[in-house]
């Protein structure tokens, strides 16, 4: 009994300084998760490759000697040399929309992991919640069944019960205490959970301090569908390695045309100062001897733009059968939740009151009541986990179909002709 007021104190009364928000922890999770971390880092990086893309080569300078004899302390002239390549126009431009693209590729994936994340949060804190609720009406059981057994050996000691009723409640006040206990590990398991999506040490105390909302799921089916075509960012990074491959074939045709070096040389005569003659010179490659090679280019170029376009349409797929999925199980467990509140609980609360009342006047017996108090404590708790499973599959939802939030508009991805 100290053991169980001690776990009900734990986890009815815990200090309110750890009473954060579920908006608190999503926050603490998008500042310090070490893998949004990454895949921010990874999108900046990505970033950079632009003005690369777009930057000139490396203009090249040098100087030619001229000497009349072998002796190397001595020379005729030296020919000072300054060179710049400069490609075919719109090559520069083409290669730096391929890099553009491909970073808004890791752009998106890194706002993919962003919704993951928060939808995981969502989740997790369904998950303490329930554990909680669980642990709690498991610890309120364990008290009813505790004076249910005391009925029962009042009725025995009077003569009017027993033995097998006084053994049966024993055997499962046992059978309870084993199953606080587990809640009890259950409940750190949820929060370490947490304390892992939002980077804390794992033995950091949390609670969920009021019951979740199960939001309603207000949308058709085919609304979401066509929802998450515009705003799913999976399917958003797919689309832009489309793009990217569409450009790379943009390059590849482009390299079919000649790029231009130009130079200006400058002379400078043995014992005189400055410069006496000047040089200016144009030259150009000629890409149309090796025909194949750049033929094989474009080739390649198509079949990454063929790829990438295979790539998304499964993808487009596989997230319409997952939202599919996803709004059946959401559907189904708020179809749940609703006929344990206007249905299953009442009953069973009518069930449990009157089987105890009737075993009360000796019109009922103790296997009875004991079935009633345990289709009682059943229907609670999958009613509390048919709310959890509803809660955990919309977050799902909304992180694949969600419409843009100020987080993702912030990071300046979003165009802003984009719906």
């Amino acid at each position: 009994m100290r053991r169980l007021n001690l776990f009900l104190l734990l986890v009815l009364a815990l200090p309110a300084t750890r009473a954060e928000t579920l908006e608190d922890w999503i926050a603490t999770a998008l500042a310090k998760n070490p893998a949004l971390a990454a895949a921010k880092q990874k999108w900046e990086a990505a970033k950079q490759k632009v003005p690369q893309a777009r930057a000139l080569d490396d203009p090249m300078i040098g100087v030619d000697v001229e000497r009349d004899s072998t002796r190397f302390n001595s020379y005729a002239d030296a020919e000072w040399m300054l060179s710049q390549k400069i490609p075919w126009f719109g090559k520069r431009a083409a290669k730096a929309s391929v890099a553009q693209l491909e970073a808004e590729v890791t752009g998106f994936q890194y706002l993919e992991l962003v919704r993951s994340l928060r939808g995981q949060v969502i989740a997790a804190h369904w998950d303490l919640w329930l554990a909680q609720r669980t642990a709690a009406l498991m610890a309120e059981s364990r008290q009813l069944m505790e004076q249910l057994a005391r009925a029962a050996r009042a009725r025995y000691e009077a003569g009017n019960g027993s033995q097998a009723d006084v053994l049966r409640a024993e055997m499962e006040l046992a059978k309870m205490a084993n199953s606080v206990t587990t809640m009890e590990r259950e409940v750190a398991v949820a929060q370490a959970v947490v304390n892992k999506l939002l980077a804390a040490d794992p033995s950091t105390v949390r609670r969920v301090e009021h019951s979740p909302t199960v939001p309603a799921l207000e949308m058709k089916l085919e609304d979401l569908q066509s929802q998450a075509r515009q705003f799913c960012c999976i399917l958003m990074s797919f689309r832009r390695a489309v793009q990217a491959r569409e450009a790379g074939l943009r390059v590849a045709k482009l390299e079919n045309a000649p790029d231009f070096e130009f130079r200006v040389e400058a002379r400078q005569f043995n014992g005189r100062s400055g410069s006496q003659e000047y040089d200016t010179g144009v030259a150009l490659n000629f890409p149309w001897l090796w025909r194949g090679k750049y033929r094989a280019q474009q080739q390649e170029a198509k079949a990454d733009l063929a790829m990438a376009q295979a790539e998304f349409d499964n993808e487009v797929n596989l997230t319409m059968v997952e939202i599919k999925e996803l709004y059946t199980q959401t559907e189904s467990a708020m179809r749940l939740v609703n006929l344990y509140e206007d249905k299953l609980l009442p009953q069973a609360r009518q069930l449990i009151e009157a089987s105890r009342a009737a075993y009360e006047a000796g019109n009922a017996t103790f296997l009875e009541v004991l079935e009633a108090q345990k289709l009682w404590r059943d229907a609670q708790l999958e009613h509390e986990r048919a709310r959890a499973a509803a809660g955990k599959a919309h977050a799902k939802l909304d992180a694949i179909a969600a419409p843009w939030g100020e987080f993702e508009i912030s990071t300046g991805l979003i165009p802003k002709d984009m719906p």
